[in-house]
């Protein structure tokens, strides 16, 4: 098994698409994150975001249903706004939505690491 390694391809492309991270997105990944929700996010990753770069209301929708709420959420549990309590139902669905994706078997991504 490779080190693992990775990046917040959704979050990068949906929330800017220049590159910009919210530093609540890398933090929150590292420290709460599962081996599972972890694959669950790199195999949506692939699906994903290639949609969104075709499809603009594909970009919207995964902006305003997934990154959003997720980085509001991030900033609250963080202590830099108080009112991402508001979108923890939103935070709960989708680290169970990855889990589910992520499974228990490996990944292999498209640049060959195995998660």
């Amino acid at each position: 098994l490779q080190k693992q390694t990775g990046c917040c391809f959704i979050m990068l492309e949906s929330r800017y698409g220049d590159g910009t991270m919210d530093d609540v997105v890398r933090r929150f990944r590292d420290e709460k994150m599962t081996l599972k929700n972890k694959r669950g996010y790199y195999k949506l990753a692939e699906v994903l975001v290639p949609l969104m770069r075709e499809y603009k209301m594909i970009h919207w929708l995964v902006r305003k249903l997934f990154a959003d709420p997720l980085v509001c959420y991030g900033k609250y549990h963080y202590g830099k706004n108080r009112h991402g309590w508001l979108y923890k139902g939103v935070k709960n669905f989708w680290m169970k939505a990855l889990d589910l994706i992520g499974g228990d078997v490996e990944f292999k991504r498209e640049n060959g690491e195995y998660v």
